[in-house]
């Protein structure tokens, strides 16, 4: 208990101090020549050499971008190689401990550096807004450790697991805390695989790792839209493949705007010529015609409507409706009661404080296996806040 508060109190000092160094957040990144920098230097170039290539070249695409977030924060460019090596720069990456996107955060850290993650929106996948939080937090590590190295093992294995090295090791020395074993073995791996990252993409030529020519990122402008449109009617209406509008728009990973009475965040290329506000009215105003048949719980037969009509009013099978309501054949009649809503219903269930998958399971009679395999959980691990599809 007292370690703990002495631990606490040193980050509280280190904060503090760290406040005083805001204008030196950009000091040099600097490339120690440490054996275990050139270990991974040889994996690189010889044992992991396809890979590393790949990955740097998908990297290319979001390089500029990243590196003015970067220099709007005073942090140093070969930050840039950071994802590289967290995630290859695949916007979908997750781990086995649930870090999400080419930063890799975890729901806590990204919520507190401002990124937005809920049933429909996950802001970790997008490079930008990603990178933008991740920024803040390096700058925050460093102004604490003012040594790059303690706050690259600190984004890697958290502030408190370093703090309590640096006490219990009794130095401010990466590379000594990194022999004494008093760091995690992947953090003592993480800050030397990013050197030699950098060592290596400065001289690529050296190692005869080829760079293809890569168009940046486009200048993409924010649009608000309708909640709850898919990303292929949007397709449709303004003539943008659904793999683009994907790639412009990689937070949306439920193929859909969120469904919120105004999303506040399409992103489309700053040229594309149409006039974005008509289309939002359109699919607008199909969207709630469509939420409005979602209310209903049966439709009333009506002369001159068959099975089939229903079914394309409803965007219904008609196999299916035939099945909700014991019909077998397609035969109705006017003023006959057609049921319709088990087809539009869906439960979501806001996760509480207290509350775990067993628990939840329980409550609505469903097994732990099933609410695991219907939100694509790799673990049993949820948080407060988390929208589960029941």
């Amino acid at each position: 208990m007292i370690q703990g508060r002495v631990v606490i109190l040193f980050f509280l000092f280190s904060l503090f101090y760290g406040c005083s160094s805001i204008s030196r957040s950009k000091k040099n990144l600097v490339v120690s020549e440490h054996k275990d920098v050139q270990k991974w230097i040889d994996y690189f170039t010889q044992k992991d050499k396809e890979r590393f290539e790949r990955f740097i070249n998908r990297g290319q695409y979001y390089r500029d971008a990243t590196i003015a977030v970067l220099r709007n924060y005073n942090l140093p460019d070969e930050l840039f190689y950071l994802p590289l090596i967290e995630s290859g720069y695949v916007l979908r990456a997750k781990s086995h401990a649930g870090a999400v996107g080419p930063w890799q955060f975890i729901a806590p850290t990204a919520k507190r550096y401002g990124l937005k993650i809920n049933y429909y929106v996950d802001e970790r996948r997008d490079p930008i807004l990603s990178a933008t939080a991740a920024a803040k937090y390096l700058r925050s590590l460093f102004q604490v450790f003012q040594s790059w190295e303690l706050a690259l093992a600190a984004y890697n294995c958290g502030e408190r697991r370093v703090l309590s090295a640096i006490m219990r090791g009794k130095t401010r020395n990466f590379w000594e805390l990194s022999r004494k074993k008093l760091l995690p073995y992947e953090t003592r791996n993480y800050v030397p695989k990013l050197m030699a990252a950098i060592e290596v993409a400065r001289n690529l030529a050296d190692y005869q790792i080829k760079l293809k020519k890569t168009d940046p990122i486009p200048v993409l402008v924010k649009h608000d839209f309708p909640g709850g449109v898919k990303l292929k009617d949007i397709s449709k209406e303004t003539n943008i493949p659904v793999r683009l509008l994907m790639r412009y728009n990689p937070t949306l990973y439920r193929g859909m705007t969120a469904l919120e009475r105004k999303f506040k965040g399409l992103f489309l290329p700053v040229d594309y010529s149409q006039d974005i506000t008509l289309v939002a009215q359109k699919l607008g105003k199909q969207r709630r015609r469509l939420a409005s048949f979602s209310a209903r719980k049966h439709h009333r037969v009506k002369r001159g409507e068959s099975l089939y009509f229903i079914s394309r009013k409803y965007n219904l099978r008609v196999n299916y409706l035939k099945k909700l309501n014991g019909l077998f054949h397609s035969k109705i009649f006017p003023g006959q009661k057609i049921n319709i809503t088990a087809g539009v219903r869906r439960f979501h269930y806001k996760v509480k404080k207290g509350d775990s998958l067993t628990k939840i399971a329980r409550l609505y009679r469903k097994s732990r296996r099933w609410i695991k395999r219907k939100n694509a959980l790799a673990s049993n691990r949820i948080y407060v806040g988390q929208v589960l599809k029941i």
